[in-house]
Parts: C-alpha cells; sequence; structure tokens
C-alpha cells in the first residue's frame, strides 16, 4: 500500500476491501476465470452489466469531405473501473490494523487475516488510485483470488489412466479418504471418488480434456480437479488443480514420451533382409504394427490395418505402391524388385490406411540403394607367429585367392604400412604404466630426481596434455587443489579403469567410465575435464565400429567441445555446427536428410544450444531430445506429414521459444508448413520465435470476440499490421470482433 492505508480503515468512506469466501466447486470455477477476464483489461459495458443508456459512446471523426460527422460506438470499458463485489450480498468488508498516527513510510506491506479454508475473492475500492490512475474521476478496484489450503493436489493425466495424489503441506503425509473430484472446463463432473490410504485416487477411465456436445472452453482445454478432507475441528478443507498447471514439471523435461491424442501411438516396425542393395535386385520385408497402451503392445483391429505399403525415394517423392495381405494382424510380408530406373539414395517404407481426409500413414523404416562392386578377390596378410624382439625387418606372407576359389597367380601387389604406438598392458596390473622413461631435460639447477611422490612412472606426457586441454584462461589449475585433482584424474589408478583406445572402444556407459588419461593414451587430443562428460557420453552411444579409431574418437571429441564453446546461455553468438559434426558425436536427425534439410537441422540445432548453459547439453540424451524436436519442425516447413505436438515446440522453449499454447497451436503449425520448404525461415530461434509470435498473435487476432482477450498495440505488431495506437486501438478491436475468424486471420 503506498500511502493508501488511511482510506481502506473499517470507519473510511473513499476506500474498501470486500471479501467473499467461496466453497462450491463451479463458484470456484467461475470466480477464479472472472477474476483472470477481469485482469487488466477492457470489457464491453453491455457484458458488465451496466444499463443501456451506457452502452455507446459517441466519437467526432472527419468525413472524406473534411465534415466533422459523429459515429456511434460501442462503449469499452476497464475492468479496474469495475467492481466485482460492491453488489455481492455474500461479501463482507474486512478491518485493517490501524495506522500508527504520524507513520512516514511511503510504502506498507499488511497482511490480510484469513481464517476459513477455501477460496477467497479480495477486491480494494480506493479512490486515491483512481484519481491518479484512471481517466475520470472514479474508484479504483484491485481484485485477486486466495485459496487458504492446508492440501497438495497434485495430478496425472493419462490417456487411459489418470491418479490424484494428495497430501499435506505443513507434513508432507498422504491424505486418505479424501473427497476427490474431476470436472471438465465447463464445470461438468466427470469422475468421483476417495483417497486411499497412500493419498492416491486412481481414475481407471480415460479423462478428455474437451468438452462434448461441440462446446468449447472459455480458456483453453483443460481439466478441473479439486479435493476435499474433514479436519480435526470439524472444518472441511479443499483444493483445487488444473491440469494445464504443468510449468516447470512438464514430462519432456524429464525425457518420456509424451502423446496428447485421444488415439493410442502407433508402432510401426519393417524388418528387411537386407538395407544396403543395388539397382535390380530384390528386398524382402516383413511388417509389423502395434498399438502402445497401459497394458503393453496391442494388436489393431482388422478395420485399421495398413492396406498399402508405399516405397518412397527421400529427396525426389517418387514413389512405389504394393497392397499389403496381413497374416491374422500379426505380421504382413511382401517382396519388391528394384527397377533398373530407380534412383539411388535412401527409401522410406511407409505403411498406409484409407484415403483422403481419413488417410493414416505409419512411418516403418528405410534402406539404401547404392551403386558398389562386390568383391572378387580376397587377400589375406599374415605375420610371424613367434614374437619379435626389435627386428630389423618384419616378414610377412601375403596370399590372393578368386572369390570362387582358386590362387590369383602373378598379380601386380602394391602395399603399404602405418607404424603406430601400441601401449604395453598385462591383466590385473591395470595401474601401472610400463613404457620405457622419456628423457627430461632439467631446468638449470633443478633436481634430476624423481621428487613427485605418486608412484606412477610415465605420466608426464598424460600430465602436459591434461593441462593444455585445460581452459585458456588458467582458471581450471589456479591453485593447488585444482592442480591435484588434475594429476590425480590422469592417474586414475582404479584397477577398473581400462586405458587407451580399446577401453573406448568398449565403454558403453554401463561399465568403467574413461578418464582423461585413456583419451592421452588413445592419441586424442583436446579433451578436458570440462568436456570429458559430454565425450564420455558419445562414445558410450557409439558402436565400436564407429570408436575403434583415434580419428573417429577424436571427431567426436572435437565436436563436444564445439557444442559446449557455443552452449554459453546466448551471452555471445558461437560458432554453428555442421550435421557431420553432429553425427560424429552419434546424434540421428529423423525424418528427411537431404544435404538441404541436414543443413537447416544442423543450423537451428546449433541456434537451440548457442541459447542453452552447459548443464542443459552435457549429454547425448539432453541433446538427441533436442535433435528430435528440430528434425520435426524442419520436416514440417518442407511438408512433412508429422507436425510438430505442443511437447516438442515446449522442448525448444529452453532457447527462448515461446507463446505456446493448446489454443493456437493449430496456428502455429500451419505457419511452420507455410514457410519455405528448404527450412530456411525456421533454421534459427530469432526466426522460429518471430514465425510463432506472427502465427500466436494472428490467432489471437482472429479469435477475438469481444469477450476474451483483448488484442493490444503490441499484439499487432507482432502480428506485421502497422498504424496501430492506443488512441485507434478500442476501435479496432471493436471492428476485429465483429469479423468472422476467416476474415482476421492474416496480416493482410
Amino acid at each position: 500500500l503506498r500511502q493508501v492505508q488511511p482510506e481502506l480503515r473499517g470507519d473510511a468512506a473513499t476506500g474498501q476491501v470486500r471479501m467473499r469466501r467461496l466453497d462450491r466447486e463451479d463458484e470456484v470455477l467461475a470466480w477464479f476465470r472472472r477474476i483472470a477476464d477481469h485482469h487488466e483489461t477492457f470489457r464491453r459495458a453491455r457484458d458488465l452489466g451496466l444499463p443501456p443508456s451506457q452502452w455507446w459512446d459517441r466519437v467526432e471523426e472527419t468525413d472524406a469531405r473534411g465534415r466533422k460527422v459523429q459515429r456511434r460506438v460501442e462503449r469499452m470499458v476497464a475492468t479496474r473501473e469495475v467492481s466485482l463485489l460492491a453488489d455481492d450480498r455474500q461479501a463482507r468488508r474486512l478491518q485493517w490494523p490501524a495506522l500508527q498516527g504520524g507513520d512516514p513510510r511511503p510504502f506498507e506491506v499488511v497482511g490480510i487475516p484469513l481464517t476459513e479454508p477455501g477460496y477467497h475473492v479480495l477486491e480494494i475500492e480506493s479512490r486515491r488510485l483512481g484519481d491518479a490512475l484512471l481517466a475520470r474521476p472514479a474508484p479504483m478496484y484491485v481484485r485477486t483470488g486466495v485459496l487458504v489450503t492446508n492440501l497438495g493436489l497434485h495430478f496425472k493425466h493419462g490417456r487411459e489412466f489418470s491418479a490424484v495424489w494428495v497430501t499435506t503441506l505443513d507434513r508432507a503425509q498422504p491424505v486418505a479418504q479424501a473427497e476427490v473430484a474431476v470436472h471438465d472446463c465447463l464445470g461438468r463432473r466427470l469422475w468421483s471418488g476417495q483417497t486411499g490410504r497412500d493419498g492416491v485416487a486412481r481414475i481407471a477411465q480415460p479423462l478428455d480434456t474437451r468438452p462434448t456436445g461441440g462446446a468449447r472452453c472459455p480458456q483453453g482445454d483443460e481439466l478441473f480437479i479439486t479435493a476435499r478432507s474433514r479436519l480435526p475441528s470439524g472444518v472441511t478443507d479443499m483444493a483445487f488443480v488444473f491440469s494445464s498447471w504443468d510449468r516447470g514439471i512438464e514430462p519432456w523435461r524429464f525425457g518420456l514420451p509424451t502423446s496428447s491424442d485421444k488415439e493410442p501411438d502407433a508402432r510401426a516396425h519393417t524388418v528387411f533382409d537386407r538395407t544396403l542393395l543395388r539397382v535390380g535386385e530384390t528386398v524382402s520385408m516383413k511388417h509389423f504394427l502395434r498399438f502402445a497402451s497401459g497394458a503393453g503392445l496391442a494388436l489393431p483391429a482388422a478395420a485399421a490395418m495398413p492396406t498399402q505399403l508405399r516405397i518412397e525415394h527421400v529427396g525426389s517423392g517418387e514413389a512405389y505402391t504394393q497392397p499389403l495381405q496381413w497374416d491374422g494382424g500379426r505380421s504382413a510380408t511382401s517382396r519388391w524388385t528394384i527397377p533398373a530406373g530407380a534412383k539411388l539414395g535412401s527409401y522410406r517404407v511407409v505403411l498406409e490406411h484409407g484415403e483422403g481426409e481419413a488417410r493414416r500413414a505409419w512411418s516403418a523404416g528405410d534402406f539404401r540403394v547404392e551403386a558398389f562392386r562386390i568383391p572378387l578377390v580376397l587377400a589375406r596378410l599374415q605375420g610371424p607367429r613367434e614374437a619379435l624382439v626389435a627386428p630389423a625387418e618384419v616378414p610377412l606372407d601375403l596370399q590372393l585367392n578368386h572369390a570362387s576359389g582358386g590362387g590369383l597367380a602373378r598379380a601386380a601387389v602394391r602395399g603399404s604400412a602405418m607404424l603406430q604406438p601400441r601401449v604395453l598392458e598385462f591383466p590385473g596390473q591395470e595401474g601401472f604404466s610400463f613404457e620405457p622413461p622419456r628423457p627430461v631435460k632439467p631446468a638449470a639447477g633443478a633436481s634430476t630426481g624423481d621428487t613427485d611422490g605418486d608412484g606412477v612412472c610415465g605420466n608426464l606426457a598424460a600430465v602436459q596434455a591434461a593441462l593444455a586441454a585445460s581452459r585458456d584462461d588458467g582458471t581450471a589449475i589456479d591453485s593447488i587443489a585444482e592442480l591435484q585433482a588434475l594429476v590425480n584424474a590422469v592417474n586414475a589408478p582404479s584397477a577398473a579403469v581400462v586405458r587407451g583406445l580399446p577401453g573406448l572402444t568398449a565403454y558403453d556407459g554401463s561399465n568403467a567410465t574413461p578418464a582423461l588419461a585413456d583419451y592421452v593414451a588413445a592419441g586424442v587430443t583436446g579433451v578436458s575435464a570440462d568436456t570429458l562428460k559430454l565425450v564420455n557420453s558419445a562414445v558410450a552411444g557409439l558402436s565400436t565400429t564407429a570408436s575403434d579409431t583415434s580419428a573417429e574418437v577424436q571427431a567426436a571429441a572435437d565436436a563436444a567441445k564445439a557444442v559446449l564453446a557455443l552452449a554459453d546461455g546466448g551471452t555471445a553468438a558461437g560458432t554453428p555446427l555442421s550435421a557431420d559434426q553432429f553425427s560424429a558425436l552419434g546424434l540421428t536427425f529423423g525424418g528427411s536428410s537431404t544435404p538441404t534439410s541436414l543443413k537447416a537441422k544442423a543450423a537451428l540445432l546449433s541456434s537451440v544450444i548457442d541459447r542453452l548453459g552447459v548443464g542443459d547439453v552435457n549429454t547425448i540424451a539432453e541433446l538427441q531430445v533436442l535433435a528430435d524436436a528440430v528434425s520435426v519442425v524442419i520436416d514440417a516447413a518442407a511438408g512433412g506429414t508429422a507436425a510438430p505436438t505442443r511437447q516438442q515446440l515446449q522442448a525448444l522453449r529452453l532457447a527462448g521459444v515461446s507463446d505456446i499454447s493448446g489454443s493456437n497451436l493449430t496456428a502455429i503449425r500451419s505457419a511452420i508448413a507455410a514457410s519455405l520448404d528448404s527450412g530456411i525461415d525456421v533454421d534459427s530461434v530469432s526466426k522460429l520465435q518471430t514465425l510463432i509470435n506472427t502465427a500466436a498473435s494472428l490467432d489471437l487476432i482472429a479469435t477475438y470476440d469481444g469477450t476474451n482477450t483483448a488484442p493490444t498495440t503490441a499484439t499487432y505488431v507482432a502480428a506485421g499490421v502497422t498504424g496501430v495506437t492506443t488512441g485507434n486501438l478500442q476501435l479496432l478491436n471493436s471492428a476485429v470482433a465483429g469479423l468472422g475468424s476467416t476474415a482476421a486471420d492474416t496480416t493482410a
């Protein structure tokens, strides 16, 4: 309160404080939305219950001939000029603590005593605020809603089952036998029951957030859940929650699969006899289709089975179709002979059902058609069986055979060789190094003895490499404790750690974690304490054939270093990564794999990472979630069949993408689909943000009917509409409210 408390005293005539306590679910829901509808906005005078004589205003305008004319327009009233509780007979006035005389404080925080549980509507009336903030002398009304409760209410919504968990706020204990009710957005009860001893009420039925009968929710599709419990004093405590209250605990934040569709998610998969073929060869396929349910994977109904197989070339869109015959619904087999004129590249296998608007399609797998040669000659190279000690030369046996049988005589042969260092190891001695000591020229006056006292020989090169890979500013080793920690990490005396490239190749995330010394021994540079976690996560996800050379691991280490350098929280524009760099980390981009598509996906993913911090992208699992969301957005821009879901778009909200709600998701999807197929319109967070802001703003304008949230000047600017000012905003909104949604859904 800013110097207005005296007028809010119980005996003051210029200001009042009113309160109404609500207990019934329908009243709580209605008042909760009523407060939201009256928060800092304008409403039509007729909707606010004013007399008909106050429904219209007259404004003076200049016509085309320069004459002054008056026109009648519908009057819009600011909600802070209207009281919600002044004429409410169930509302009562509250007494404020008395202000000490002569108190000069300009700002005062005053607590409002609410002694009963339930939902309370509070409204303050102040003439002083009205004189200072309103256009005309009148009282100003400020209102809010307060829930007084000791119940914590948690709701988990599923396609087939849902659960409500009730706990106490003061002791975090489950509340048994609490009366729980679930309502739709219109207040109609969908389910009711009691919690068990564990405080959980299990709802064994689907709950649709959309009301039946074609009705529309006033503030988006959501469920309204209430819980009641009788206190020892005999008073009934109550609490409520909306299913849309999930900020900060969205399922996608925890890496869980999500779906908002009413129908079960389909899982289509095709097993190929092989996935690399040549023109003229025949590929054999076996197809499976299952639906995910609460009990596991289920067979679809016979009427829902795919009836057609579509083999589509990725890039050109050239397609071949075949009918499908299912073996009792369990599987279907098919064969396709690749025609002579078939294009080289990737082919996508799609299972289809129905036609037109009823068509459904499931991507089941892919294979490649390439021009390659089958080796007709087999070469065998064998060295001596006995151990060689400092040999001057190494004798080798070379044999060339025809693949069909028989030796290949008098063939010209040219050999090449490469010398690589080998780390000498013995079982059970993993904590020791058997490399010969390297002579180090001591500095003038320095001792040549071994005085480090760590008992480890030959670790100097590894320590030097770790020092070189640390942060350039020296902050990682500017204390004795940090320097000792780096040396300890290099030594890594644990017997479970296998040093060198074989240990990196065998690492799968469940066995011994590689240390910095392992990468040094493998000849991999640039791995530091800052990048070790992400590099290990990448190596664990790579196959053994993709991590069995130092070059492959080096590529993953370089890509990890580039990712973490880019993830600076948006403080500076970093260097974007290419699709090949992301691939070196083991990341995969779903959908289209054309060069144009991969370039756009890599650009958007780099832009997302540039807005994040290191802690958000230091595992491959976190990066793959972002890569999946990016792939769907770019493919949708290119006309892909899969549209980005709300959860996938919200996965990019960490990078600044916002303004995504259930009411405008369709408009955002349409805007993405209408962008250029190359993805250039959505290949950065800023471009995607601009597109979403424009789509959301146009959706808000198109759906405005005079009773819901009114567009502001910022809304029109975001939608690309110019010339809107605070002076003509009310008139423009009145005109938009009279138009249909299809007449105001474009900037033009």
